[in-house]
């Protein structure tokens, strides 16, 4: 029997690519130096300069509460 060969990705699949790739800005809380990750180095982290992190890292960093997240402008509501 042949293997079927689907088309398009998962949404899990999705989601990952997602979290991987996508940047956001974000405001820490605490002051800390430069994180090396696999994903590569990130920070300076300093109160109350905004910083670029992969969304994966905001959302970990936010659910310890040791950052907030700036909304993208594509997510805010414009008039």
């Amino acid at each position: 029997m042949a293997a079927t060969l689907r088309r398009g990705l998962l949404p899990s699949e999705t989601e990952y690519i997602a979290t991987e790739t996508t940047e956001i800005e974000i405001v820490p809380r605490l002051t800390f130096d430069r994180v090396r990750l696999l994903g590569g180095i990130y920070g300076p982290f300093r109160p109350p300069a905004k910083t670029k992190v992969p969304l994966w890292l905001a959302v970990n960093l936010r659910s310890k509460k040791k950052c907030d997240i700036v909304p993208p402008e594509w997510l805010t509501v414009g008039g």
